[in-house]
């Protein structure tokens, strides 16, 4: 869980940490004294194509990875569920339309930064299984997502394991092997 003391403050979900030094956390984001977090919750697509291949999108990030590959999907809109969050955002970012939404395989928390602010976000995987589609990202926001964006690929957990690119999870190219050669059971708990 998260490593430091925490004051929260309900009424916005978002704490302050209270350090007396600025510290470097486990994601690279460094958190300074006193710093709003703004807690998060997102649905993510493990997009994966018959001949055993996963989409992920490319974009750029705040810190020094500079670019990372992530799977589809993003945050969750008020009042609205995963499965809904999941169809409009897998439809704004690649303009499919997403119908069987299979079982929760993954889940992971992550800290990062947008236009400097500080988010921890909390996010849930899902197994969809589709035939390969052309990605189109007709329904980026104007302004961070799209210039965020990078571009689309189709990759293997070969090309994933052999690839100097950073990608989210580090460690995906393992994961997803499990994903292909047997049937999901548990939900697993994803590292940075």
């Amino acid at each position: 869980m998260f490593p430091l003391s925490l004051r929260m403050k309900k009424s916005n979900k978002a704490f302050a940490a209270e350090r007396k030094k600025p510290r470097l956390m486990k994601s690279g984001v460094r958190l300074e004294m006193k710093e709003m977090i703004t807690e998060r919750q997102s649905v993510r697509a493990v997009l994966l194509s018959p001949d055993g291949k996963i989409l992920m999108m490319k974009v750029r990030v705040e810190g020094p990875d500079g670019e990372i590959w992530i799977t589809p999907g993003e945050g969750l809109k008020y009042g609205e569920s995963e499965n809904a969050a999941l169809r409009r955002e897998i439809r704004e970012e690649t303009d499919f339309d997403l119908v069987d939404i299979g079982p929760r395989v993954w889940k992971r928390v992550d800290v990062f930064r947008i236009d400097g602010q500080l988010f921890r976000q909390s996010e849930n995987y899902y197994l969809c299984r589709v035939n390969d589609f052309e990605p189109v990202p007709i329904l980026l926001d104007e302004g961070i997502e799209r210039q965020g964006f990078i571009g689309f690929k189709w990759w293997s957990v070969e090309e994933i394991r052999n690839s100097p690119d950073l990608f989210a999870p580090r460690d995906i190219h393992r994961h997803l092997s499990n994903l292909i050669e047997q049937s999901p059971h548990t939900v697993v708990r994803l590292g940075r």
